[in-house]
């Protein structure tokens, strides 16, 4: 009990408890609840990096702005929504553009053994559910989303009486942790703690049920004064790999597959070149066909937001996922069924290559250069005309029509093909013609 005191007091004061050397430097930074441990680590790579000391204070996205309306002294604010950082910037209070961090997920969460393994939404309505708790929709923006849930599911008159308000994710995640509420809606982030992994047991709110999350950080105007520098490092940090790395860490799922789906695979950078949209737009229609089907897609890039935006305007969000730059593919590639390759133009096209060489069908366009020469026109994979969704759908139920025998030859005679462009012999072929040039 003395543990869960401590915890849940730093939670509600913001405290970050340290035994690093202070930096002469200080930034103070409003944090919205739901990103107190994700900020944790973060604050601690930027000290390291940079040598200047975070102060974070955590609190209700809704109270944070008031407090820096009001001329509380934050460089920074990190909101759970852009409506509180749109708000800080038409009222003069923050400075340029906000910058979109990351897209927050609901959860329902019980941390009752008797509610393990159940269906947690059909059980709001059950007369052995007293108390749901889920943050106060007025000051909290996943508490706004949680009641959005309830009243497009037509439960909220009937189960308001039973509703109990938290100041923020952290009380409402405090009440379901002590048993004070049975189950409640909170962030999936606040879930990946260390405090709170692998506790209790949760399941995704159908992301249909509500708008997408996004969420902003922004500069403030008394930040910008007081430390610009300081306060403009911390936000470009914000946007760096090892940032995105945690972030996804803490919202994704990605490492529970479940052996009941099956996975499409794509790696690239996101960018206009390798046309996901496309690939997000054709799946759409495959996911039709095959409800059990997720797609995967590994990169970073400039295309992230609005790649997230078509995923959420086709309500995807629970069968496509973008989990951002991996250093080992090969594993990801390993789960999947087959590997497609949506690009306007490709070359060498490794992704292929790996693919072929660990026995996966390939679905890939007929744009210039490697694609058709690696799939031999189409004898060891499957060409489907460059840029055309319609065509890259009827190749991929070609390749689910097509006998198992169909599908092995092709996957051994692209093994045999693909070992022409491995990186040995594209050595060899480099050496050879220097050596003759010489």
């Amino acid at each position: 009990m003395r543990f869960l005191f401590l915890f849940f007091l730093f939670i509600f004061l913001g405290c970050e408890p340290s035994e690093r050397k202070i930096p002469t430097q200080t930034i103070n930074i409003a944090v919205s609840a739901n990103m107190q441990f994700a900020m944790r680590d973060i604050a601690s790579l930027f000290e390291e990096k940079e040598k200047i000391k975070v102060e974070l204070m955590i609190g209700a996205s809704g109270k944070l702005t008031h407090q820096i309306l009001n001329g509380a002294p934050f460089h920074l604010f990190v909101s759970a929504d852009t409506l509180f950082t749109r708000k800080i910037i038409t009222e003069g209070k923050g400075v340029g553009q906000q910058y979109l961090y990351a897209i927050g997920s609901l959860v329902l969460w019980t941390n009752s053994k008797d509610l393990k393994d159940k269906d947690l939404f059909n059980l709001l309505t059950d007369h052995n559910v007293n108390k749901i708790s889920i943050p106060n929709p007025t000051t909290a923006p996943y508490g706004f989303q949680a009641k959005l849930v309830l009243e497009r599911a037509g439960l909220w008159k009937k189960i308001s009486p039973k509703v109990v308000l938290g100041e923020s994710i952290a009380q409402a995640t405090q009440y379901i942790y002590s048993g004070v509420c049975e189950v409640g809606f909170i962030s999936s982030s606040v879930l990946f703690s260390p405090e709170l992994k692998n506790k209790g047991y949760w399941q995704e709110v159908p992301k249909h049920l509500y708008e997408p999350i996004y969420q902003g950080l922004v500069i403030t105007q008394w930040g910008w004064t007081e430390n610009r520098k300081a306060s403009t490092s911390f936000s470009e940090f914000m946007k760096t790999p090892a940032v995105k790395d945690i972030l996804l860490k803490k919202e994704n799922v990605e490492e529970n597959f479940s052996k009941n789906n099956k996975y499409i695979i794509s790696v690239g950078r996101l960018t206009y070149q390798k046309n996901f949209s496309l690939l997000v737009e054709a799946f759409n229609d495959i996911a039709k066909l095959y409800n059990n089907y997720k797609l995967i897609i590994i990169g970073e890039g400039e295309q992230r937001y609005f790649l997230e935006n078509l995923i959420s305007k086709y309500n995807l969000n629970d069968h496509v996922f973008l989990l951002g730059f991996k250093k080992n593919v090969f594993k990801y590639i390993n789960i999947a069924e087959c590997s497609i390759s949506s690009s306007l133009w490709e070359d060498p096209g490794f992704f292929l290559i790996e693919s072929g060489l660990l026995n996966k069908p390939i679905i890939a366009s007929d744009c210039p250069n490697s694609p058709k020469e690696l799939l031999m026109n189409g004898l060891c994979g499957y060409l489907f005309k460059n840029n055309s969704k319609d065509d890259l759908v009827k190749k991929f139920i070609s390749y689910k029509e097509d006998s198992l025998n169909t599908v092995n030859k092709k996957i051994i005679l692209a093994k045999k093909n693909f070992k022409k462009f491995s990186f040995f012999n594209h050595y060899l072929q480099i050496d050879k013609i220097i050596s003759t040039n010489d």
